[in-house]
């Protein structure tokens, strides 16, 4: 009878210990592999989105002025005409063009018979430029007024024929094929758009917006801003997306418009230099490696998420989107991430734990007998913790026993830290969005149908979560006092209006907004009049919030057949009443203090108010008036006027819209301090 193969206990527990050591070490490596390709790629895919979508918008912020004055221009062309023979008053109807868009550095005028009239931004004043073939010959006459009103005329051998810049045959092109399409010369497809160039005049980098017209006369004229492209860079330059991390814009020719975060470009003559060049004669072989990426995997931008690539020793996530200019322009904007710096010490901590478990791996070599006993079953729990860990399951304590080994023990509690502050982190994730998605359903998704006036209500958190919260309750009168009332009618001769904005910004204040809105709903649902509801709810508020908390609110009821609008304000001010009859605003302040504070609120209710047609009622948070732009000053009562005066032809979402859009242009960007929040009656 053949004898079966017999193995020591020392063999067969060091083969079998190791076994599980390594498939251990193996399954924790991988799992922290996986796990960190995966977070690699999502917090990519995050920064990349994030600042692709604050840079489209300060792009849009930065042309959108451009043609829209340029659109402007046009039409006075097009209704009046232009005297260029009458230069001193050209000047000073465009004049304020430039002076409402620092962007823009120049304007011409030019026709088809090489009239050409250029105002250009000087240090001191201005300087216009005059071009006529039929009384100047090839020479220019230059006019330079000065900020105390000196002007000095001198004459200059400039060969200069508007006609043949890529400005004026571009947009007469544009204009050709407008019309060959039937599209309306108001329409926006009739701006151009050049590629960057230098401008002729400054020797400065800049791109050229224009439109072709006809005046009244038949003439075909020009109109053009030059703008520059400096704004571009120092928006790029000042987004820090790490040591290495790239954010760059670059025009459909491949030359670079917005240059990256990089040393070599803080002086402006190196960035004047460097402007318009191609990425590879700057070296940053960084941005050409990662065109050839996307063009190598067939990816298109914005479809698939940031391309992993390889330049030089180093890997990098990179993703690109397009922005239009016009009809025919467009940029480039690519974010280029170093994968190293996402990843930060993973790589030495993934290094660590591999020392760690090879060192665990000897000591059961060499104390085979009392790992028997000791470590396995420890080693075993540590292994099937870390998969657990690994799939995210992190209810489960770490609850290992170690048979007093040191070693075990450490690893234990480090494990056991790891799941908690994991559990930590995704729970609080997991609260923060549940508490977003909650307070943003609070928020009407359809506002109603008042007959004669347009509603429009917007928020905006500084977190997560806000401070601020509004309703615009829609119901139908059945002429009775007190009562029930049935609300949300889609069309509706009545509306319930409140704006409210708790101390702070997150999920405190977020929950005492949202309970403002829910007591709002009760009190309506139940008939109460304005002022009930408001002391109700300063008295409840009173008793719930902590010493320093409270709530300023403003209420509204609108009647849609008589057109009054009455309130009451608990400390919510100012309310902006623009009166259209006279071009004014009425600047009105609270009525009383705010919620919370006072035992008992002496709420008296204004008087209504008539809204005649064309009136415009606002009420804002002050995250909107306290808006601060990089020198401190505040986006103020004066810029929601001015915002409303120039808006006061559009409907009330349009209105709401362009103050958040002045707003954004004001801070240039910047991340809201505190939350944004708006409600606009406008009477038709």
């Amino acid at each position: 009878m053949a004898t079966r193969h017999q193995t020591t206990l020392r063999t067969s527990l060091v083969k079998d210990l190791s076994l599980l050591v390594v498939v251990a070490a193996a399954a924790v490596l991988g799992t922290m592999t996986f796990t960190a390709r995966k977070a690699v790629r999502a917090l990519s895919a995050s920064l990349t989105e994030t600042t692709l979508s604050v840079t489209t918008k300060e792009l849009e912020s930065f042309f959108a002025p451009v043609e829209r004055e340029l659109r402007l221009a046009a039409a006075i062309g097009r209704d009046i005409g232009f005297d260029v023979d009458e230069p001193n008053g050209v000047t000073d109807t465009f004049v304020p063009f430039l002076e409402q868009t620092p962007q823009v550095d120049s304007m011409l005028l030019a026709n088809d018979q090489g009239q050409e009239w250029m105002l250009l931004r000087e240090d001191d004043g201005w300087l216009s430029r005059r071009t006529d073939p039929s009384s100047l010959g090839t020479s220019s006459r230059l006019t330079r007024r000065l900020s105390d009103g000196t002007e000095t005329v001198e004459t200059a051998e400039l060969g200069y024929d508007p006609r043949t810049r890529p400005w004026f045959t571009g947009a007469i092109e544009q204009l050709k094929t407008a019309r060959a399409r039937g599209v309306d010369e108001d329409d926006a497809q009739l701006v151009s758009w050049t590629q960057p160039y230098t401008f002729f005049t400054t020797k400065e980098p800049g791109i050229t917006a224009s439109m072709a017209l006809e005046d009244p006369s038949g003439v075909r004229w020009v109109v053009a801003l030059d703008v520059l492209i400096k704004s571009i860079s120092d928006f790029t330059m000042s987004v820090d997306l790490g040591e290495h991390g790239r954010l760059v814009v670059v025009s459909e020719p491949g030359l670079v418009v917005g240059l990256p975060r990089d040393p070599r470009f803080r002086d402006e003559d190196a960035q004047q230099q460097a402007l318009l060049q191609p990425p590879e004669q700057l070296q940053l072989q960084v941005v050409s490696d990662a065109a050839t990426a996307f063009n190598a995997n067939g990816r298109e931008p914005d479809v698939q998420g940031p391309v992993r690539f390889r330049s030089g020793d180093e890997v990098w996530w990179a993703e690109v989107r397009q922005h239009q200019l016009g009809a025919d322009g467009e940029l480039w904007i690519a974010v280029i991430l170093s994968e190293a710096e996402l990843l930060g010490t993973l790589p030495q901590a993934r290094v660590m734990l591999s020392a760690l478990l090879f060192a665990v791996f000897a000591l059961a070599i060499w104390r085979v007998r009392a790992i028997a006993r000791r470590f396995s079953a420890p080693v075993e729990e540590l292994v099937a913790q870390s998969e657990r860990i690994g799939r995210l399951e992190l209810d489960q304590p770490t609850e290992i026993e170690t048979n007093g080994v040191h070693e075990m023990r450490v690893l234990a509690d480090a494990l056991e830290h790891t799941r908690a502050s994991l559990l930590s982190l995704t729970k609080l994730e997991r609260d923060l969005q549940v508490a977003r998605s909650i307070q943003q359903g609070t928020f009407p998704k359809l506002l109603p149908d008042i007959p004669g006036f347009s509603l429009g209500a917007w928020s905006e958190p500084a977190e997560e979560t806000g401070g601020d919260s509004y309703d615009v309750i829609g119901f139908n009168s059945n002429g009775k006092a007190g009562g029930s009332v049935v609300l949300g009618e889609p069309r509706a001769d009545h509306a319930i209006l409140m704006l409210a904005d708790a101390t702070g910004h997150g999920i405190g204040p977020a929950l005492s907004a949202t309970q403002v809105r829910s007591m709002l709903r009760m009190a309506v649902r139940m008939g109460a009049r304005l002022d009930e509801i408001m002391r109700n709810m300063n008295e409840q508020l009173g008793a719930d919030l902590g010493d320093g908390r409270f709530v300023t609110a403003w209420l509204g009821r609108l009647d849609g057949a008589s057109g009054r609008l009455a309130w009451l304000s608990a400390g919510q001010a100012p309310l902006l009443h623009y009166r259209a009859a006279d071009d004014a605003f009425d600047v009105i302040p609270a009525g009383a203090p705010p919620l919370g504070i006072l035992d008992v609120l002496d709420a008296e209710q204004e008087p209504p108010r008539v809204l005649a047609p064309g009136d415009v009622f606002a009420v804002l948070s002050d995250g909107i008036y306290e808006a601060m732009d990089a020198s401190d000053r505040q986006f103020g009562v004066e810029g929601v006027q001015r915002t409303i005066r120039a808006t006061r032809n559009e409907d009330a979402d349009t209105i709401l819209e362009r103050i958040r859009a002045e707003v954004v242009t004001f801070t240039r960007g910047a991340p809201p301090a505190d939350d944004r929040t708006g409600i606009v009656v406008k009477r038709r």
